[in-house]
């Protein structure tokens, strides 16, 4: 927690104590998002006390990682006119050939060579053009060692609508998609509360959540975004990670099954119906021994399965395998990077040989945890079911909260 947010937060606690009357109307507020809400759904009932312990004063800044340059490459920017930001100097530069990162230096070409930190934007808030997607806000340019890495900072509402459309695209029912507006907003805002030292809180790929930019068609996210502006799922007082996956195969399992550490009650896990026909709900993929001897370097192709160590929710621990007269024990790791990406989760339902060739069924596709964007597109296109209503059966226990507080009208 920053300074500026536990100075924030203290002050209106104090206000909440000196003024009764507003308590209430703040803490209603605090539920529904400041009157902003799920538009056209009922609204919320107040709870006795505000859910979260830190409140934003503002909408905040999301850093998402973009690149990492190593040292003797360029820059992928766009050439043409950047205002360009280094400590408390700023200046409109014409950029007229490719900068370049030395591992040291970073250089445009032209005998001037940039102090970092650097924050590069464009005039009258214009997307910047970077890798071939707009991003809006700026581009904070940082190093660690040799390599020079590409942050956007950039307002988390916006951001939310890159990753809505990364994530799930246009075709995913509005329900759908402002359930998943509300569990990306949250894994936002926990990635925020827990990186104040590093220099990015999320990155752009699947390691945190999928973005690429600005939505080349904006307007069904930024409604979906709209609707459920501030909204971040709770618990217990704290933002909750609002982890998500592809398709569940039936049944979510619990964070620290696939992560390690605590599992949250909202993250323990629950029975998924809604995903069973979706295209990924199962998989099979087939390996040949040889290939398999030759990814897991074996000293000669297994011949036989002999045991399978499963978790509790079914998902694969480790599996042990006849080879020659020994035996060899595989992590799920080691036999998902066999398989490669046919292999599309760790709950294998069976594994066998038929004949030189492993063959391999399963369920889901990712890690498993928490929202089922399979499962939410169904329970929101044919159940009729509110984002409210998603969002309580993947995360059960978690309230609703307003991640910062209410604009002033």
């Amino acid at each position: 927690m920053s300074l500026k947010i536990r100075s924030t937060w203290k002050q209106v606690r104090q206000r909440l104590v000196r003024h009764p009357r507003a308590t209430a109307a703040l803490l209603l507020a605090l539920v529904v998002g400041g009157g902003a809400g799920l538009a056209g759904l009922a609204p919320l009932p107040p709870v006795a006390r505000p859910p979260l312990e830190v409140v934003f004063a503002e909408e905040p800044i999301v850093r998402v990682r973009l690149a990492e340059v190593p040292a003797g490459e360029e820059l992928r920017l766009t050439l043409g006119t950047y205002w360009v930001t280094a400590g408390r100097e700023s200046a409109r530069l014409s950029m007229s050939r490719p900068w370049r990162w030395t591992g040291q230096d970073l250089e445009d070409g032209e005998s001037r060579v940039f102090t970092l930190p650097l924050r590069v934007r464009r005039e009258n808030s214009e997307p910047i053009p970077f890798d071939g997607h707009l991003y809006s806000g700026s581009l904070e340019l940082v190093s660690r060692g040799r390599l020079l890495f590409v942050v956007n900072h950039v307002p988390m509402e916006t951001y939310l609508e890159g990753v809505l459309e990364a994530e799930m695209g246009g075709r995913f029912h509005d329900a759908a998609l402002s359930a998943q507006a509300v569990a990306s907003r949250s894994y936002a805002a926990n990635a925020i509360q827990t990186s104040r030292d590093a220099i990015f809180d999320v990155t752009n790929d699947q390691f945190s959540q999928v973005y690429r930019g600005l939505p080349r068609r904006r307007d069904r996210f930024q409604s979906a975004v709209g609707r459920t502006r501030g909204l971040v799922l709770a618990h217990g007082g704290k933002v909750l990670p609002g982890i998500f996956m592809s398709c569940c195969g039936g049944n979510t399992r619990p964070a620290g099954e696939a992560f390690g550490g605590p599992t949250p009650p909202p993250l323990a896990g629950t029975v998924c119906t809604f995903c069973a026909g979706a295209n990924v709900a199962t998989w099979k993929a087939r390996c040949s021994a040889r290939a398999l001897a030759s990814s897991l370097r074996l000293p000669s192709p297994p011949t036989e399965v002999l045991d399978l160590r499963q978790s509790e929710s079914g998902r694969l621990i480790e599996v042990t395998l006849r080879v020659g007269a020994n035996t060899k024990a595989l992590t799920v790791k080691e036999l998902r990077r066999a398989f490669g990406p046919l292999a599309r989760s760790t709950w294998f339902t069976s594994l066998e040989f038929e004949g030189d060739t492993m063959v391999a069924t399963g369920r889901g596709f990712g890690h498993g945890v928490g929202l089922c964007q399979h499962g939410t597109e169904a329970q929101a296109r044919h159940h009729g079911r509110s984002p409210e209503s998603i969002l309580t059966h993947y995360f059960p226990g978690a309230v609703l909260a307003s991640l910062w507080l209410p604009e002033s009208p």
